[in-house]
């Protein structure tokens, strides 16, 4: 009889493991099989908007920018989030985000992605989240602020870079390459800048700038936990 309990206690064991191992491999199964059909749902929009040289992207939409092309916009993201797509240009510069439902953008919201191609970008903007990549850029003056944690990522030349980032957002242009830069960052913001010939630095409350180049010409004024560093 002992033999047999024994023998009883052993089968339930490997029926236990068994069983978790089939209700495991049965939710493998679902995520494999539904991440295709989440790929299939995404739809693509084209967009005629033209005659800008800004961009302003905010509500978590991630895009990328392509300075030298002609005007250009593409929109990817599943039929609920499309239906919740705000564009527009306004003032020369072209904005891209989502309307708010319920106390928040972000309720049962999923990735937008934008593509965009222009012949010339003088600035860029990217807050709640949203984030910008922007390659190519060719310019005199240049901008970008970051806010609420933002990115953006900038490559190129410019002669004068003003950047201002708060709220921490992250702001890296070390491959944009000026003559000078003025940064401005605060409440956690992360910089990263490239001047050859002169910066001017105000960092606070937990930011950090970091600029490369080695310019000349330094003015930096930091306070309340932040750094700069050259």
């Amino acid at each position: 009889m002992s033999g047999d309990g024994d023998m009883a206690t052993f089968r339930r064991m490997p029926g236990q493991r068994t069983e978790g191992r089939l209700i495991t491999g049965a939710a493998i199964s679902a995520l494999l099989v539904s991440m295709p059909l989440a790929s299939a749902a995404a739809e693509t929009r084209t967009f005629d908007f033209d005659d800008f040289n800004e961009v302003d992207i905010a509500a978590g939409v991630d895009a990328t920018v392509t300075v030298g092309s002609d005007f250009a916009i593409a929109v990817e993201a599943d039929e609920k989030d499309l239906e919740r797509l705000r564009i527009e240009v306004k003032d020369r510069t072209l904005k891209i985000s989502r309307e708010y439902r319920g106390m928040s953008w972000s309720d049962g919201r999923g990735k937008i992605v934008a593509t965009i191609s222009m012949p010339t970008l003088v600035g860029i903007e990217a807050s709640s989240g949203a984030s910008v990549v922007a390659t190519g850029i060719d310019a005199g003056a240049f901008a970008i602020e970051t806010s609420s944690g933002g990115s953006a990522e900038a490559t190129g030349r410019c002669e004068s870079l003003d950047a201002d980032a708060s709220s921490g957002s992250r702001l890296d242009a070390e491959a944009l390459q000026c003559a000078r830069v003025v940064v401005d960052a605060s409440s956690g913001a992360s910089v990263r800048a490239y001047a050859d010939e002169e910066m001017t630095a105000d960092a606070s409350s937990g930011a950090s700038v970091k600029i490369f180049g080695d310019p000349a010409r330094r003015d930096v004024s930091k306070s309340s936990g932040a750094s700069v560093s050259y």
